[in-house]
């Protein structure tokens, strides 16, 4: 039996006009019956049933589609129907839709008003090394006691804010998480949802957590949770995920409402991404730059554990101008010699943004085990937990994702960019624009 290829439909500024849609990308995260109708006539999913959110809707019942947009469908039953009907997913947050099994004549019909994309699989920019241990020592971990120079205040703790992290999943069962709300879907590769029951397929996700989030390792201990598992295929050089599969997981967590039941609703303004798909991908970019404008929720994402080829190998999407990329320093101040950096031609910009710990970092593993490790997911996995610490700080940067790039971008200490070890031949940072340093918040 042979796979099912799935395709990520994008539908062109004509279709949403013909379809009645506003064209501006802003305004695209809400599901626009006609445009869906309007994509689709003609091909075998014109009066098909829809996923939206997590449940299944017909486009015949018109009032199905004024949702609440405060809450998030999650009716299982209709999830797996829809899985085997092979459903049309629709993003929200991006204004997508995801088909699997085009025949040539759905094709042709839908390419007249969409760009049609073959799903591919991207890697997460997996830590170079890790060092299992025991129970840790007491000490305040060294990534912490370097970003927070021991000013801690007892008011900034991320208390309130929700951090959004696509990754391999969480062990919600670990010590370091006790008394957290965390909010968990997993993912399959064709963008369904599979299963809210809480699980890592590796340990990356729960470690990356930890640094974020951790009651003892994370930079915001009291900062809650929302996990998409979208990197659940192992892989030699580490897990794996494919796009639809990512933008599905994405989209869950900008668009859901992560709250417990009968609390408030809790989004994510965060995003934290291990992404590392290597060189600079035009697709993925168009996608992530219409939900930043659309979900205002900041994506943060690892520069990639490259740099030992050189300059100029940094990863999607952590070298794109809209994206807040983050390289690795250890305990010297030293990028790290894994650390990507280099020039991105299409937008003009230099990477990393900025650089945070990130070698022999200590976090928590599955099985309430601890483990350090080295990459540059870690140090943005730190910026991720600080830019909690900020919100909570200026609640009106919740909402403004370019503000608070540029307030996390002027919290950092400037002195290791002019150390020679961390400039390279041509002169030019490896560090960014600094290493994290919450002192200056």
């Amino acid at each position: 039996m042979l796979s099912m290829v799935t395709n990520i439909i994008v539908p062109s500024a004509d279709s949403r006009r013909d379809a009645g849609t506003n064209t501006k990308q802003e305004d695209t995260s809400f599901f626009d019956n006609a445009l869906c109708l309007h994509v689709l006539s003609g091909t075998i999913y014109a009066n098909h049933p829809i996923v939206v959110g997590g449940g299944l809707i017909y486009p015949s019942t018109d009032d199905l589609f004024s949702a609440d947009t405060s809450q998030d469908r999650s009716d299982a039953s209709g999830v797996a129907l829809a899985r085997k009907l092979n459903a049309p997913r629709f993003l929200k947050a991006f204004g997508i839709i995801l088909l699997d099994d085009l025949s040539e004549h759905d094709a042709a019909l839908i390419g007249k008003r969409a760009t049609i994309i073959k799903d591919f699989e991207i890697g997460l920019a997996d830590p170079v090394s890790t060092s299992p241990m025991g129970t840790p020592s007491g000490d305040i971990p060294w990534h912490l006691e370097t970003v927070l120079r021991q000013v801690r205040s007892p008011i900034l703790t991320g208390a309130g804010v929700r951090i959004g992290m696509l990754d391999t999943g969480i062990d919600t069962s670990h010590s370091e998480f006790s008394g957290k709300h965390i909010s968990y879907m997993e993912f399959d590769e064709r963008g369904f949802r599979v299963s809210s029951q809480p699980q890592d397929f590796g340990d990356h996700g729960t470690h990356s957590a930890g640094i974020a989030a951790g009651s003892t390792c994370g930079i915001a201990p009291d900062a809650d949770l929302a996990i998409a598992a979208v990197f659940t295929k192992p892989d030699r050089s580490g897990n794996r995920g494919t796009l639809s599969q990512i933008l599905a997981g994405y989209n869950w967590l900008v668009n859901a409402n992560h709250a417990a039941p009968g609390q408030p609703v809790s989004r994510c303004s965060i995003i934290n991404s291990p992404l590392g798909g290597r060189g600079y991908n035009d697709e993925l970019y168009d996608l992530i730059d219409t939900c930043l404008k659309s979900a205002r929720s900041l994506l943060i994402s690892a520069i990639g554990n490259t740099g030992q080829l050189g300059r100029d190998n940094h990863a999607s999407p952590g070298n794109y101008d809209t994206v807040l990329g983050v390289g690795a320093t250890d305990m010297t101040e030293t990028v790290a010699e894994f650390s990507d950096w280099g020039f991105e031609p299409v937008h003009s910009v230099h990477k990393p943004d900025m650089s945070a710990p990130g070698v022999d970092i200590l976090s928590c593993i599955p099985g309430d085990q601890y483990a350090k490790k080295s990459g540059t997911s870690m140090g943005a996995a730190l910026v991720a937990g600080a830019g909690a610490l900020i919100i909570q700080k200026y609640p009106q940067l919740a909402q403004n994702p370019r503000s608070l790039m540029i307030k996390l971008l002027k919290a950092v200490d400037v002195s290791p960019v002019n150390m020679s070890e961390n400039r390279d031949r041509e002169g030019d940072s490896r560090i960014g624009m600094g290493r994290l340093d919450l002192s200056r918040i």
